[in-house]
């Protein structure tokens, strides 16, 4: 690893490891361990402490690998080299390195996936390093998610991939900053660099993030599943109404196509979160 890491105060690849540091041989910054990990942060992103965050987590979660939805893990290509998972939190470890990667985790805080703990808008890898790397539901929480995206563009390979997810009609949640329609996260891929591949919405629907965070406990997830359901109910009944226009406007080609467009785009205007694909060119 430390063949790619690169000091984050003078960006220069001359890192040396000692017993309980590492210090950088051109501007003679000295960055501590924290837990055994390197904590790469330059004097203007320092911390005090870079240990556990609980918010929402209990003691017990800090031991395990944190949970991808298949639809996001779908997206990860088979391959080699180095994956980046960025503010991985608990990290998917076993995961990627099924898919045939060796696994780099890098956060803010100490955490059971982490490898390094970096600011994510000053990443300590030098350029061109990363087959692939990925974010599970990350950007809504970064304070400057272009900024972020602009670093995991630039320590991506070209033909490298970038898989992540983000919110949209979801919560505040764990001090989350930013949630982003397809189109914001179309643009801040863009104007990171990268050239998008698929922004696909999921399944659950902003109304029912609304009324699952209401409730809070899974264990009472019950008392909504009946609202939820007549939620589905109406949404497909509001899909079938839209598509009686197209027999009433049959003749109309221009507003057919406005009609097929509006009903292709009505997921992407309801759902609590997207998860998305780009590639470096």
């Amino acid at each position: 690893m430390n063949d790619f890491l690169r000091c984050p105060s003078c960006f220069e690849n001359k890192l040396i490891f000692n017993e309980s540091n590492l210090f950088c041989d051109n501007c003679k910054t000295k960055y501590e361990l924290y837990s055994n990990k390197p904590v790469l942060v330059n004097n203007e992103h320092k911390l005090v402490s870079y240990g556990k965050v609980l918010v929402n987590k209990s003691e017990d979660d800090f031991k395990q690998e944190a949970e991808w939805s298949k639809e996001f893990i779908d997206l990860i290509p088979k391959g080699s080299g180095y994956l980046l998972d960025y503010a991985c939190g608990g990290g998917a470890r076993k995961l990627c390195e099924q898919k045939g990667y060796n696994y780099i985790g890098v956060d803010y805080f100490n955490d059971y996936g982490v490898t390094v703990i970096a600011h994510g808008e000053n990443l300590p890898f030098k350029d061109n390093t990363y087959s692939v790397v990925t974010s599970s539901a990350v950007m809504e929480h970064i304070p400057n998610p272009w900024r972020a995206c602009s670093e995991i563009c630039r320590v991506l390979k070209t033909d490298g991939y970038y898989v992540g997810s983000t919110a949209f009609l979801y919560p505040y949640h764990e001090s989350s900053h930013y949630n982003m329609s397809h189109l914001g996260v179309k643009l801040m891929l863009e104007q990171a660099g990268l050239k998008v591949i698929k922004i696909i919405p999921w399944n659950s629907s902003g109304f029912e993030a609304i009324l699952k965070t209401f409730i809070g406990l899974p264990l009472l997830y019950f008392l909504v599943y009946p609202l939820i359901w007549s939620y589905n109910i109406l949404f497909y009944l509001r899909k079938l109404s839209m598509k009686s226009f197209l027999i009433i406007y049959r003749k109309n080609e221009v507003k057919k196509r406005r009609i097929i467009e509006y009903i292709e785009e009505d997921k992407l205007r309801f759902t609590s979160e997207f998860t998305y694909l780009a590639v470096k060119r």
